[in-house]
């Protein structure tokens, strides 16, 4: 049986409480976390906006109003 499937990019799991998908986004990002910290001493702040909102924002709004109902504690790991 299976426990999630991933449809249009969101992971729906077999709860709907979102924890997969979270997950998934969060690994996601936290690979682009290092490289913004290595660039922010190279780049102009303009310029780091732009690219927070190409790699990071895009990610978190895909499907937010679908998992942001999840429990806050899930959510929260976004967040921050």
């Amino acid at each position: 049986m299976c426990d999630s499937v991933k449809y249009f990019g969101v992971w729906i799991d077999d709860k709907l409480n979102w924890k997969i998908h979270i997950d998934y986004i969060y690994s996601k990002l936290a690979k682009v976390v290092g490289i913004f910290y290595g660039l922010s001493h190279k780049l102009f702040y303009d310029c780091l906006k732009i690219l927070y909102f190409i790699f990071v924002h895009s990610h978190i709004l895909y499907g937010v109003k679908i998992y942001a109902k999840t429990y806050t504690s899930y959510f929260d790991k976004l967040l921050k």
